[in-house]
């Protein structure tokens, strides 16, 4: 989250549906490597899912002031993820034109592409496939919304903080994961973020986004929302059944979907489950069912179109539902692992600052 370059620090600001996330980056030229210096994340008051108005409120903005205050960044200038709602990606193939032209053209070739006024957005692009030959440009096309943008540059300032940059946090998912760097060679990479209101799938190439994907109806929301529906529960209650359990008790029985068959069935040498937390893993085994039914969608239609460079590895940053790795049975013919990005490093500041800050404080928030 935000550019870096030689010997300079970044802080990248993520604020989401249930708190607010902040890293602080440095660049160390001897070793020609990024550094994580500071992390911390600060959570806003639970309210009930899809009404949290916490982006836009006084609220959020003590818990800025409350985050810079505890996590003792070094600058006040921040990039900040923008949010999903606000950014639009799409692939295109646009006629090939010279880089200059192509990008001067480029708002008056895409107008029919988005859904909504080309007057309103800030559009860029990433080159997936140069067409000099073919005459076509394959790109990944990139639009936000400039009211949007604004707003919530707005938010940040009202924290006494100055906003440098808007970022898409589909992109910042690909540079955690590359660690900042492109020097060597990596291999292509989908990337799944559990949020509270949404997932998002991202594919790179050595860095190079190639698929975006973000899914509002499949976040932890939907497994709150039918928990309160379903069992009488008010939202706070719901909320610790969905982070307790994390999916470690074993489920049911429950009826696999034909993609994705993902949760083992209960052995007859099992203990026996109370109503109620049948219940719960039964809600919380078809969300999770239909969530991994779409990250192979997602992957399958990625490498039906891209023989070339197909998907090797798959990662996640999930944390509470972590054991979602153990209880899947598909397996992809690629590595294939769930993960704590950044996890490592953030630890490494607790030991090193001797400060109450833990891999979980720093990243656990499911934010959007």
């Amino acid at each position: 989250m935000g550019v870096l370059t030689a010997q300079s620090r970044s802080v990248g600001l993520d604020i989401g549906t249930t708190g607010i996330r902040a890293v602080e980056l440095k660049y160390n030229a001897k070793k020609a490597e990024y550094e994580l210096v500071r992390a911390l994340s600060v959570d806003f008051e639970l309210g009930e899912p899809g009404r949290n108005t916490a982006r836009t409120s006084e609220k959020a903005t003590k818990s800025l002031k409350s985050l810079w205050r505890k996590g003792r960044f070094s600058t006040r200038k921040v990039t900040f993820a923008a949010h999903p709602t606000a950014v639009f990606s799409r692939q295109s193939e646009l006629p090939w034109m010279p880089p200059e032209d192509f990008a001067a053209a480029l708002p008056y070739q895409v107008q029919d592409l988005l859904p909504v006024d080309i007057a309103t957005l800030v559009v860029d692009y990433q080159i997936l496939e140069d067409g000099a030959e073919s005459g076509k440009n394959k790109i990944l096309l990139i639009a936000s919304d400039s009211q949007a943008i604004t707003a919530e540059s707005q938010l940040v300032r009202k924290a006494h903080l100055t906003p440098v940059a808007a970022d898409s946090s589909a992109l910042a998912l690909i540079r955690t994961t590359c660690k900042g760097s492109m020097r060597t060679a990596q291999p292509v990479t989908a990337i799944v973020d559990i949020g509270v209101s949404q997932i998002t799938i991202v594919v790179h190439d050595n860095g190079t986004p190639t698929l975006i994907r973000t899914l509002s109806n499949l976040g932890i929301n939907s497994a709150l929302e039918s928990l309160v529906r379903e069992l009488d529960l008010d939202w706070q209650q719901a909320w610790e059944l969905v982070w307790g359990s994390g999916l470690e008790s074993e489920v049911p029985n429950i009826a696999p979907i034909a993609e994705s068959s993902i949760f083992a069935t209960v052995s007859p040498a099992s203990p026996a489950l109370d109503p109620r937390t049948d219940s719960v893993n039964a809600i919380l085994g078809t969300w999770a069912s239909a969530l991994v039914r779409e990250v192979r969608d997602s992957v399958d239609y990625y490498r039906s179109g891209n023989q070339v460079a197909p998907v090797e590895k798959l990662c996640s940053r999930v944390d509470p539902l972590s054991s979602l790795d153990s209880k899947t049975a598909w397996r992809p013919r690629f590595p294939f692992r769930l993960n704590y990005l950044l996890r490592s490093q953030v630890w490494h500041i607790h030991q090193k600052f001797e400060r109450q800050i833990s891999p979980m404080d720093a990243l656990q928030s499911q934010l959007d």
